[in-house]
């Protein structure tokens, strides 16, 4: 039979590239760096909590998307990360509601 190239593939090449000039690495930490602290249980929380609660809160948060210019996911995103949509919720600072912000009379919604 003909003899095989006994060299690197065009991807082993185009890997061995991005390892070199860091895109591998910026990657890694912006897609993979955190998943060591990955919690199955808080996920199912997560996905439970967007069916149940984000209805709710949907239509104002693209109203404001809409308004201001912002993509309504990231609000909603920023939303959860505050208080899991639970208008009951505190931020360290004892501001109360679903954004916690601390703007000029916000004190939730």
């Amino acid at each position: 039979m003909g003899s095989e190239k006994k060299g690197k593939s065009a991807s082993e090449e185009d890997i061995q590239k991005i390892k070199e000039n860091g895109t591998l690495r910026k990657l890694y930490e912006t897609h993979y760096a955190y998943v060591e602290i990955f919690d199955y249980a808080d996920l199912k929380r997560y996905h439970r909590r967007i069916k149940t609660r984000l209805p709710k809160y949907e239509k104002i948060i693209r109203q404001a998307a809409l308004k201001y210019g912002f993509d309504w996911r990231l609000i909603a995103a920023v939303i959860y990360q505050e208080s899991h949509f639970d208008p009951g919720a505190r931020s360290f600072t004892g501001v109360k509601g679903t954004g916690n912000g601390q703007g000029d009379g916000d004190q939730g919604s």
